[in-house]
């Protein structure tokens, strides 16, 4: 299948930063109370955080679809309707469920973070070197789009990737330099040695099937339903965001299906997958938050 294309792309964006701890919780408080807070002249003393920091968050705003910026005119930001709902039930971002959501939102946006959607959606290795990866997801973005684009830009947001998702255990790095990315409680990459990375699944304690399922209705697109070839191979589906085998992908369709979410049809060769009507990714995340 021949890969799509990468029309708008960012690269370094994020000034080199991987989403720290408690940035979120200042993004989501300063938005939603001032919504021009990255266009002040006291953005760095309102949010406590270093100028190169503010772009930084400024980016990561966007991309893990937690607020909107205009293309044009005065670029103040909105807290999304994903936002504002989780600005309302999880505000310091200690649900593992919230932190699914940031998730997908992030690999699932090649825009406004093209290194992480290609990570998750267009490299099949399970077990790789950073220096691999980045060879291999430079020669894919080389395919998917005709722009230029520095190689030591591209490395760099391969490590910040690798950040997002694995604690960095380096001596030599400073202490503020080794601040955790709270996505790494996911468990979707492990350090297994020395410049070594594994893919691995989160555990179910980790992965609740709502996030499975908010991910599904997401990637929907008008459809009624879908095949569960599907939903392991498209890119930003269930299967890439979340690293599912066939087995533990199914196990969540199933627990989906008792909890009437939707039916499964595994008669005559079909495996269709089918929501129910009056379902949206957005009711799904507030129906669990009620809970």
């Amino acid at each position: 299948m021949e890969s799509a294309k990468i029309e708008k792309y960012h690269i370094k964006a994020n000034a080199s930063f991987a989403i720290r701890e408690g940035w979120l919780t200042k993004g989501l408080r300063h938005v939603h109370d001032q919504e021009d807070i990255f266009l002040r002249d006291d953005a760095i003393d309102q949010l406590g955080i270093g100028s190169a920091m503010v772009k930084s968050l400024r980016h990561w705003m966007q991309a893990t679809g937690l607020a909107t910026e205009p293309k044009v005119g005065k670029r103040t930001q909105t807290l999304t309707a994903l936002g504002n709902l989780i600005y309302e039930n999880d505000l310091y971002f200690e649900d593992d469920f919230t932190l699914c959501l940031i998730h997908y939102h992030i690999v699932s946006n090649p825009e406004m973070a093209t290194v992480w959607y290609l990570l998750f959606n267009h490299y099949p290795a399970s077990r790789f070197t950073k220096d691999v990866m980045t060879d291999a997801l430079y020669q894919t973005f080389r395919e998917m789009t005709s722009k230029e684009v520095a190689i030591s830009s591209f490395r760099d947001d391969c490590g910040t990737a690798l950040r997002t998702y694995v604690t960095d255990e380096s001596q030599s790095a400073s202490p503020e330099e080794n601040m955790q990315c709270p996505l790494a409680a996911l468990g979707l990459f492990t350090h297994t040695a020395r410049n070594t990375y594994e893919a691995t699944i989160p555990s179910e304690s980790r992965l609740h099937a709502l996030a499975v399922l908010y991910v599904l209705l997401d990637r929907m697109n008008g459809r009624d339903s879908i095949s569960i070839d599907k939903l392991m191979v498209e890119p930003c589906n269930v299967a890439k965001v979340f690293h599912l085998n066939s087995y533990r992908l199914n196990c969540y369709l199933d627990e989906l299906q008792a909890g009437g979410y939707l039916s499964i049809q595994r008669t005559a060769g079909l495996n269709i997958v089918t929501p129910t009507t009056s379902l949206s990714a957005i009711k799904v995340a507030e129906d669990y938050y009620r809970r």
